[in-house]
């Protein structure tokens, strides 16, 4: 087909908008001729499909007479648009050709001008030249680069396209869009009003707003919109939606509004008053200042500043703030008086500053009270008046220092006692005042940071005076506090004349005194014979003697335990100029020996001649037994270190080991020899051997025992060990070193339980035997509301709730006693509030098996069990919910099927029994159908109620599937040959068993879904064949049954696959679609099938056809049950045969006279004798008068009562009368209602007149 070619006869303002608005439609080939006459005189190549004529005048003749030269012109009657000016278009009559279809205003839209041409068959152009392709490659590159997210949809909102921008933003794919409606990417709240919008774009509106769409992670994302119409390749309109992502700046604007929420609530609670002042007036104040005031917010703001300000403060303070608006540098913070509503003067401190508010300069001021400072400055004057004048008038000299020794201030007696003024001392420390190199200024420095801890100190000074004079003084420091800070004082006294004193009486003693009387060792001087000249009180002491005197009585040589010895130590002493040094054994006055160390000298005289010895003598007795000791001791370490697994070592601060003293060694162990002489570096890696080394060196230098430990990597595995190093001399240590991987991995594994322990949000107790609480971990705390000294030591009891039985305590005890107890109970926090918990116990025993503490795991439920009432909650409301529904549904299907059981049945006798014209049979097949349509759309909304809300029920039981098919296509088959144009075959099944093939499953369901299926087969298909049957296949070793529906119809197009099995969706959702339907039996046989246990799709190509296949679980196939055949086969022959029931009575129970009526003419040809009974009373009254009853047709809904009551006392009284139930409810679970009920058969309304004598004589049949 060539291109579409239209023509244009207006103006040049609205030609061009014409054609501009045409081209956006895909009408490419347009000529434009600016008048009427010109247009006639113009050689035209082309015949357009459509003129489009602009008429501005009023008159209809004059249209009439335009139409009529174009079409002379054009030699044929060419559709023709006018476009009219508005307010002409009443004055002209609506004729021909003048009429809705072919014209439109000057103020039209592109929809109304699409539709006229729409309505006019003109079609659009299907060739694009080269320039309009080229066009599309560029708008399709831009289309993805763009910044912002495209989204193109159909005129349902159906995704069609969207750029990879879009995608980033929300997170699906190009595909996943593709697949997708506006409405699936829209939060709930926003879906209601996407179809509206959808109208408003569609007749040309341009929408702007911001939407919340949901990303496919779950997230929100919130986008500005530009949605505009634009027109598709296929000429429908659809829509362009152009988006930005505004999520971060939604983000940042409610952060910011938290924040400003903070602001406020800081101003509104803030200690201070604050106030805006703009231009001198007031604008703000916060609840503070107002009560400062005493004053309202609403009289506050408004008001000049200077009405609260005291007139002598008032134009100071405004000088400031003129100031300051004027950039001029003014105080900050100063202090002011303003004036309170009552008169009262308030000292404040104003703290101002200048802000930007609402855009204008404002003076933001804070406002303190001082009246509290104010109060406590006066107190502190006084006080330091006070202070001051004991201070300066004290006759001792006192300084204050601060922790650093400088003086912060003197007293004037400490002023006259150096001769400086208080300038010169303040703020200079001690060493100012200190005499040279009579003062150890930094013991000073200890003495005084002891007094600044609390510690008096007292100490002896020499100072020295302004003038030179160097004097001692004493010195008493004493911690205090000075103007709020810790500071010490230091009172002094001259002590010059008493010092003088004191250096004259120690001078005069220094005479008399000898340092023998000092020293604690022995002092003696004696003769060559052994007289003692002189002898010290220790020398008495170390001899056994009282006193000096006594000893002076005996003989030196009495006190050698070998007489001959003093004689080998006088020699020696002879024969040497300086003191010689022995050892010796003495003999004490009582008869002990013990050591001594002599250190003696001869004198001689200047001639030569011996006059005495002078020594000294030292008890060595105790040192001799400690050197024994020491041998003892040495002999018990090494038998020590034989025993114990530790190594011992000695190591010199080189870290160089110069003895391994250790006697444990093993076959791994490195030898002794090697050891010795090697450094630490020899056997540890630099970071090891540097943690020992330094370790060595603070042990060397402080004297102190050092403790450590380390890792080392023996053969590929990781041990820890432990050194303890105490100083051996100067420059050696000993070191003992002890593997502690075992004790590491035990405390790994405590520390480890501990954390767990710690950190579980599990609340956690240890009690004792006496079930007092031992140990709680943090979340018990914070669960429970106690702190730890409050909890520990209590009895459990005290969590208990009161409404606990105590049985339940004992069982508890019990329970835990014997392995452990679990439950939930309620407990007690500290603010006395009852909440519930799930309680886990263990009993810990001790190595003899006793118990000797329990363990509870506490888990608070309260959340849990909200959360459990709220379910069961949401579960009755559902329940009441679908049970109301369930109501609802039972009653409109009751309402609807009763008359239309009238209407359809009446229908069938017009149909069969009545002589009506060709117009009138078929005007009875339209009503017919309508009817049967309606029903159907009736039971596809109950089945998909039933199916939403996991309402239906299975009737599972046997029954010949080939019988089932083979009905079906004697139904179907006669119905295609009732329709008018019927050019479709229907074939009979393909049955894969012979019959009987006996299967397991509810006919009704099966019948429902492979009916669905074929008649949608039968409407799809208006020429071709239809096929259908099934076949057996094996999955996973289970045997299915494959259904399946084949026709050549129409075709599905692949996209449309899934979406025809969902509620109320067809294959062609437009309003002009062909074929009818509610959308519902492909969603109900959806939903019957996965109720059965199997799946249903379909294959289709487009123009070729479709197949619907669908599959079953069979559980049990049964097989050559001849009864079931025969029954089958003679139920089939029954509903076509001849009936007679001449000698049967029928009882009908029915209250609607037009259903009576039916039943009486369709049972009619049967000769039944019929009793009619219009309520359950009179049903009564047939059934207890003499009347044989061969069977009841039972009425369920009556007006005095439930049918199925009678149907209950019938199977009582007289259970051989059949009754078959007929109603007009429709819900699930009625068939079983009426067979609980007595009942041997059911059908409901209307009433297949076929169904109901199959029914019956089946029954009659049963009696015989």
């Amino acid at each position: 087909m060539g291109a579409v070619h239209l023509i244009i006869i207006a103006g040049e303002k609205i030609a061009n908008q014409l054609k501009g608005d045409l081209n956006s439609l895909g009408y490419i080939s347009i000529s434009i001729f600016k008048s009427l006459k010109e247009f006639q005189n113009s050689d035209l190549s082309t015949t357009p499909a459509l003129v489009i004529l602009e008429f501005v005048g009023k008159d209809q003749k004059v249209l009439l007479k335009s139409a009529e030269l174009i079409n002379k012109k054009l030699n044929q009657n060419t559709p023709i648009l006018f476009l009219i000016n508005e307010p002409n278009v009443k004055r002209i009559e609506c004729t021909d050709p003048f009429t809705t279809s072919n014209y439109i205003t000057s103020n039209y839209t592109i929809r109304e001008l699409e539709l006229c041409l729409t309505i006019l068959d003109i079609q659009k152009n299907i060739t694009k030249p080269k320039d309009v392709l080229h066009d599309q490659t560029v708008h399709q590159t831009l289309f993805h680069l763009l910044p912002d997210g495209i989204l193109v949809c159909d005129e349902f909102g159906n995704i069609i396209d969207a750029n990879s921008v879009l995608s980033n933003i929300l997170g699906y794919t190009h595909k996943e869009f593709c697949s997708m409606n506006l409405k699936d990417i829209s939060i709930t709240d926003n879906q209601a009003i996407i179809d509206k919008n959808i109208q408003k774009i569609l007749r040309g509106e341009i929408l702007e707003h911001e939407v919340a769409n949901v990303c496919k992670n779950g997230n929100i994302k919130y986008l500005s919109l530009v949605e505009t119409r634009i027109s598709l390749p296929d000429s429908k309109n659809g829509i362009l939606i152009i988006s930005s992502d505004n999520t971060k700046e939604k983000e940042v604007i409610e952060a910011l509004a938290e924040s400003e929420e903070k602001y406020r609530i800081l101003v509104e609670k803030a200690n201070d008053g604050i106030i805006f002042i703009r231009d001198g007036i007031l604008i703000y104040g916060n609840p503070r200042i107002v009560e400062m005031i005493g004053i309202s917010a609403d009289e506050f703001i408004g008001r000049p500043i200077d009405t609260f300000l005291i007139p002598s403060e008032s134009e100071r303070i405004k000088d400031f703030y003129r100031k300051r608006l004027e950039g001029e540098d003014v105080p900050q913070i100063y202090e002011a008086i303003i004036r309170r509503v009552n008169g009262e003067p308030l000292p404040v401190e104003f703290n101002v500053n200048l802000a930007t508010y609402h855009g204008e300069i404002t003076s933001v001021v804070f406002v303190r009270d001082l009246t509290s400072r104010k109060l406590s400055e006066k107190h502190l004057r006084e006080s330091e008046e006070s202070y001051k004048s004991v201070f300066d008038n004290a006759s001792e000299a006192i300084y204050i220092q601060d922790s650093k020794g400088i003086f912060l201030d003197v007293n004037k007696a400490a002023l006259n006692m150096y001769g400086y003024s208080k300038s010169e001392i303040v703020g200079k420390t001690l060493e100012m005042l200190s005499a040279p190199n009579k003062n150890d200024l930094d013991q000073i420095m200890h003495w005084l940071i002891d007094a600044f801890e609390g510690k008096p100190q007292f100490f002896g000074f020499w100072g020295i005076t302004k003038n030179g004079r160097i004097f001692p003084k004493e010195v008493s420091l004493n911690k205090g506090k000075y103007f709020g800070k810790d500071v010490v004082f230091a009172m002094a006294r001259d002590i010059s004349d008493r010092k003088n004193a004191e250096e004259v009486l120690l001078e005069s003693e220094e005479k008399y005194r000898t340092l023998a009387e000092q020293i604690p060792v022995g002092v003696y001087r004696t003769s060559d014979n052994g007289t003692i000249y002189y002898a010290n009180p220790s020398l008495a002491n170390i001899l056994g003697f009282k006193t000096v005197e006594e000893l002076l009585t005996h003989n030196v040589n009495e006190f050698y335990v070998n007489t001959d010895e003093r004689k080998h130590v006088l020699d020696s002493i002879k024969n040497s100029n300086e003191y010689v040094q022995k050892e010796m054994l003495l003999k004490r006055k009582d008869g002990k020996e013990i050591w001594v160390r002599d250190n003696g000298r001869a004198t001689f005289s200047n001639d030569g001649n011996l006059l005495y010895f002078d020594g000294v003598i030292q008890n060595t007795t105790e040192q001799k037994e400690a050197l024994e000791a020491l041998k003892r001791s040495e002999e018990n370490l090494r038998i020590t270190l034989r025993t114990i697994p530790d190594l011992l070592f000695r190591i010199d601060r080189n870290g160089v080991y110069t003895d391994f003293l250790s006697e444990h060694n093993d076959s791994n162990s490195t030898p002794p020899t090697r050891i010795i002489g090697s450094s630490l570096n020899d056997f540890f890696p630099n970071d090891v051997s540097k943690i020992i080394h330094d370790a060595i060196l603070r042990c060397i230098d402080t004297r102190e025992l050092q403790t450590i430990e380390y890792p080392i990597l023996t053969n590929g595995k990781l041990q820890f060990f432990e050194s303890r190093i105490v100083a051996a001399d100067l420059d050696q240590v000993f070191c003992l070193a002890r593997d502690i991987t075992d004790r590491k991995k035990a405390e790994e594994k405590i520390n480890m339980l501990a954390q767990t322990i710690t950190n579980v949000r599990e609340c956690i107790s240890i009690t004792n035997s006496e079930n007092k609480i031992i140990y709680v971990n943090p979340a018990f705390l914070k669960t429970y509301g106690y702190t730890e000294e409050e909890i520990i030591g209590k009895h459990i009891s005290m969590l208990r709730s009161s409404s606990m039985p105590k049985t339940l305590t004992k069982e508890i005890v019990e329970a835990t006693l014997n392995g452990g107890w679990q439950g939930e109970i309620y407990n007690v926090r500290k603010d006395g509030h009852v909440f519930p918990i799930s309680l886990s116990t263990a009993v810990v025993h001790d190595e003899k098996g006793e118990p000797v503490a329990f363990v509870g795991v506490v888990n608070d439920i309260t959340e849990r069990k909200i959360f459990e009432q709220e379910l069961i909650s949401a579960k009755e409301k559902a329940e009441e919910s679908d049970r109301l529904k369930t109501a609802f549904l039972a009653n409109m299907s009751h309402e609807i099927r009763s008359p239309m059981n009238a209407i359809l049945g009446f229908i069938r006798i017009l149909r069969d029994e009545e002589k009506l014209s060709d117009a009138g049979k078929q005007y009875i097949e339209i009503i017919n159908s309508s009817g049967a349509q309606l029903i159907s759309v009736i039971e596809d909304i109950i089945d998909t109620s039933k199916i939403q809300a996991n309402q239906l029920r299975l009737s599972l039981h046997e029954f010949d599937i080939n019988a089932l098919l083979v009905d079906l296509y004697t139904i179907y088959s006669a119905q295609i040959k009732t329709k008018s144009n019927h050019n479709t075959i229907l074939l009979p099944p393909i049955l894969a068993n012979q019959s009987p093939f006996i299967i397991n499953t509810d006919d009704i369901r099966i019948r429902q879904i492979i009916t669905n299926l074929l008649s949608n087969a039968i409407k799809f298909t208006p020429k071709g064949v239809i096929e259908f049957g099934y076949s057996m296949v094996v999955d996973d070793e289970s045997p299915l049954i494959k259904f399946f529906v084949k026709d050549t119809g129409i075709g599905l197009d692949p996209d449309k696959r899934t979406l025809i099995f969902e509620r109320f969706r067809q294959a062609d959702d437009s309003y002009t679609r062909k074929y009818g339907g509610s959308g519902l039996g492909l969603a109900i046989s959806k939903g019957l099938v996965e109720l059965l246990g199997g799946k249903i799709w379909v294959d289709s190509e487009i123009g070729k056809g479709s197949t619907f296949y669908f599959t079953l679980p069979i559980a049990n196939i049964l097989s050559n049950k001849t009864d079931k055949a025969n029954e089958t086969k003679n139920d089939a022959i029954n509903k076509v045969g001849g009936l007679d029931w001449s000698n049967k009575t029928i009882l009908v129970v029915e209250d609607l006279i037009d259903i009576q009526y039916f039943l009486e003419k369709i049972l009619h040809k049967t000769k039944a004798k019929l009793i009619f009974a219009d309520t359950l009373k009179r049903g009564r009254e047939i059934l207890k008068s003499s009347h044989k009853i061969d069977l009841i047709l039972l009425d369920v809904r009556l007006p005095d009562g439930d049918g199925y009551d009678l149907s209950k006392e019938i199977s009582k009284l007289n259970p051989r009368i059949p009754v078959i139930a007929q109603t007009a409810y429709a819900m699930q679970g009625e068939r079983e209602k009426s067979l609980q009920s007595g009942c041997d058969d059911f059908i409901s309304k209307p009433i297949d007149p076929d169904i109901l004598y199959m029914k019956i004589n089946k029954l009659f049949k049963k009696e015989e």
